[in-house]
């Protein structure tokens, strides 16, 4: 079996929260990532859940989520640059390369690798936690956060009180960002690896939804882009060649480590060199480190549960080796594609093997060399679309309670002459599009003497529209005058329903604004207003019929 990495990209369209390990109350904080198990769980969602199908949905939801045959990659920001060739996935700073105290946080000029140059000046970590590495200089990417603030509602009132609701923070990662990672495939030929990618690209073909609160004005909507053709990871001082014996090379982590000691069996993020030494089949000295733990957990929202938390090497975290004996670059390459100790196919175990450190100082790209960071839309484009929205839901529901009179004033149970099932089907058009609707109203009401011409009612239905009277109307005609595609027709419709008044009691911005969001909602309220109609003389109908099974 052969592992084949396959580039992904991920394109945010909409905040996502990424949740971060730890709990605070009322408030959400986010990855500055998408972690693999992320992309995983989209791919078991899009699967569903495999209790209950057959054996062959049962294979594939394995065979993608829970053998080990795909592994999901982190996903890491791809820096903006003015050169398309630099937009590439970038890496976890290296935790040995650190910057002088007295510097500016997120700006300073230069970083110190620790393993290569330990001197008694005070170092302390960057501002920024992705680069891309260079030979003697490094470039900084940076992730855009963002933070709202929601307010919590009673649940029974369905609105703050003084005893139940608070306010809490959700910070999320901000739109038009992109992030890059690998999705591995062990196959046992190339073929077969490709097929797969195909089938997972088509199962996240669509919009892809992230991270929490997905549904509600999260989730990313974003754009998966998978390639299928494999390539090989790439990283600036990566090794290409075989390693001999007596030399010295590096070990950096891409993604969190977690391991078990191979004699106790306890997670133990010290069994990381043996897991090397086991891969590479060959012995290896640790010469020096710089390493950072961390802790993993998880949810399984199958068991309703949550995974137990285990201690980690962090990402970043650097090794230098000494090899004892001779290791090929074959063996390098296979290791990097299938990555070191557990839960591999959530996206732990990544590294990559590196150059011994050559530079003491690294000079840090300034910022400015990259394209702005990603930025919201305009302030003001985005208050008239909020703004827009509440106005139109206010109309709404306000059109609702309006509908409803009119309804009541136009029926009249003694003059009720038709079936519930011409009713029904005249109401199960109106679940279609609005102007889709209309039209086929349009074609159904035109005067044909035939009544198996088509796209006309029947004579028998037209004659129960035409002896069922409204207040002032035969339905059939109301229903004419209600559907005809014209100003007048629309006007009657809104002067039905009191829209000047509406408009003036509850615009946002001003009448004016109002009123042209009810005309443009025309199509919506003639819809609804037939429905209403319709419903009104359904209930007429069974209440009559109560009333002679009583009599």
């Amino acid at each position: 079996m052969t592992m084949y990495p396959f580039p992904y990209s991920i394109t945010l369209q909409a905040p996502t929260i990424i949740t971060a390990p730890g709990h605070r109350r009322f408030s959400a904080s986010t990855l500055n990532y998408i972690p693999g198990s992320a992309i995983r769980g989209a791919v078991a969602s899009r699967l569903g859940d495999p209790d209950g199908q057959g054996k062959p949905e049962q294979r594939r939801f394995a065979q993608f989520v829970t053998s080990g045959q795909v592994r999901y990659r982190n996903a890491y920001p791809v820096p903006k640059t003015k050169q398309a060739a630099a937009a590439q996935r970038s890496t976890p700073l290296p935790l040995s390369m650190l910057k002088r105290k007295h510097e500016p946080i997120d700006t300073g000029p230069e970083l110190l690798d620790w393993l290569k140059q330990q001197d008694d000046e005070t170092l302390v970590r960057a501002g920024y936690d992705f680069v891309i590495l260079g030979t003697t200089e490094i470039r900084p990417v940076r992730v855009d956060l963002g933070a709202r603030f929601h307010h919590s509602r009673d649940p029974a009132k369905f609105r703050p009180s003084k005893d139940e609701g608070s306010i809490f923070t959700y910070e999320h990662i901000l739109p038009n960002q992109s992030f890059a990672g690998y999705l591995v495939v062990k196959a046992t030929s190339l073929d077969e690896g490709k097929q797969i990618a195909q089938d997972i690209r088509s199962l996240l073909d669509d919009n892809l939804l992230l991270g929490r609160s997905r549904r509600a004005g999260y989730g990313g909507n974003a754009d998966f882009v998978l390639e299928t053709e494999p390539t090989s990871i790439k990283t600036a001082g990566k090794i290409y060649r075989d390693i001999k014996k007596g030399e010295a090379f590096r070990v950096l982590l891409l993604s969190d480590f977690i391991g078990r000691n191979l004699l106790t069996g306890l997670i133990d993020p010290d069994s990381f060199q043996s897991y090397l030494e086991k891969a590479l089949r060959a012995n290896i000295r640790l010469s020096n480190c710089y390493v950072g733990t961390g802790y993993a957990g998880g949810y399984n929202r199958k068991a309703r549960s949550a995974l137990p938390v285990t201690r980690t090497l962090r990402k970043g975290s650097v090794f230098v080796f000494e090899a004892l004996e001779d290791i090929k670059q074959t063996k390098l390459l296979e290791i990097e594609a299938s990555g070191l100790g557990m839960r591999l196919t959530e996206g732990y175990g990544e590294l990559c093997f590196l150059n011994p450190p050559a530079m003491p100082v690294y000079k840090v790209v300034e910022p400015s060399e990259f394209a702005p960071p990603a930025q919201l839309p305009d302030k003001d484009e985005v208050s008239a679309r909020i703004l827009s929205i509440m106005q139109r839901r206010i109309l709404a529901e306000e059109l609702d309670r309006e509908i409803h009179r009119w309804a009541r004033e136009l029926v009249r149970p003694e003059n009720i002459n038709i079936s519930p099932s011409l009713i029904g089907r005249l109401r199960l058009v109106l679940r279609r599009d609005p102007k889709e609707a209309l039209n086929t109203f349009r074609q159904w009401l035109e005067e044909k003497e035939s009544e198996k011409t088509e796209g006309s009612l029947k004579a028998k239905a037209r004659r129960q529209l035409q002896h069922c009277c409204l207040s002032g109307y035969s339905l059939f005609n109301w229903l004419q005058k209600i559907v005809e595609d014209d100003r007048d027709n629309l006007t009657f419709v809104l002067e039905q329903l009191n829209y000047n008044q509406l408009a003036n009691d509850y615009c946002l911005v001003s009448s004016d604004n109002a009123t042209a969001v009810l005309k443009d909602m025309a199509g919506e309220i003639r819809c609804k207003t037939i429905d209403i109609v319709l419903a009104q003389i359904s209930r007429e109908i069974r209440q009559r019929e109560r009333g002679d099974k009583h009599d």
